[in-house]
């Protein structure tokens, strides 16, 4: 242990006689230098040695930390980590802060409707509520996505609503610039889509045939609006059919799917 040359160690292999405060501090150092292994342990032992110490949640989150840094192989560790505090102290801000990560790893392991359920409980007063709020909306577009990838766009396009409020919510309140990056994009994404369709059912309403006392009267489909001209791709989808116009969409969003995948994996590695 060269990090502590001049202290003799005590319980759990850090120095003895230092306050708690200075022992996590050099967990956190141990943490920085790549020293993850023992960080954990150490992290672990303090944890199992004080259950009801003053700093016990310091531990859990720098031990939580540490697992997810560790590798996927550890991702269930953290997560059993993070339910035990929630059910230990459900309503406290620790536990907002055990949901965000949770919600983190389920999200991960490609689970969006049990992250969206785990992240619901944090409540707008907290601090965690914008990261939160954009985690959720990242969880249902991932949802949006495999069910474009199953040709199931009726159950895809109608997530699309929710994932706009969700990043809207998220960006009133605090959010890094990365998440702020994310929310922007993901609420256009929906945005464009909720037009879409309610442009596509506006057209249905028009072409439903209307009766009359003598006759049958076709109502003539609405004028679309003109598009915008740094938009040429819409002009073009007006003057094509519905289902070419659904096609053409289902590209877009198969596109904008391809961009996010190469966004999450380069932050990945």
């Amino acid at each position: 242990m060269a990090l502590f040359p001049f202290y003799a160690l005590g319980a759990c292999g850090l120095p003895d006689g230092l306050n708690e405060k200075k022992q996590f501090a050099f967990a956190e150092k141990m943490i920085e230098d790549g020293m993850l292994t023992s960080a954990r342990d150490y992290l672990q032992c303090y944890r199992a040695s004080k259950p009801r110490g003053e700093f016990r949640f310091v531990a859990m989150k720098l031990e939580g930390e540490v697992l997810l840094q560790m590798g996927e192989s550890y991702w269930p560790q953290a997560q059993i980590l993070f339910e035990e505090w929630i059910q230990e102290h459900p309503n406290d801000s620790e536990a907002e802060y055990a949901k965000l990560q949770l919600g983190k790893i389920h999200f991960r392991y490609d689970r969006p409707m049990v992250a969206e359920e785990t992240l619901s409980s944090i409540p707008s007063s907290s601090s965690l509520y914008g990261p939160a709020r954009n985690l959720m909306g990242q969880a249902l577009f991932q949802r949006m996505l495999r069910y474009i990838e199953k040709n199931a766009t009726t159950q895809a396009y109608d997530l699309a609503p929710r994932i706009e409020k969700y990043h809207k919510e998220a960006l009133r309140h605090s959010l890094s610039n990365e998440a702020k990056s994310v929310s922007l994009f993901q609420s256009d994404v929906a945005s464009k889509i909720i037009k879409q369709i309610q442009y596509t059912d506006l057209l249905s309403r028009s072409s439903e045939i209307e009766l009359s006392p003598n006759k049958l009267i076709n109502t003539p489909p609405p004028v679309p609006p003109p598009p915008a001209p740094q938009l040429k791709t819409c002009s073009v989808m007006y003057k094509i059919g519905l289902q070419n116009r659904i096609s053409l969409l289902f590209l877009i969003v198969s596109i904008l799917h391809c961009c996010l995948n190469q966004q999450i994996l380069r932050r990945t590695h």
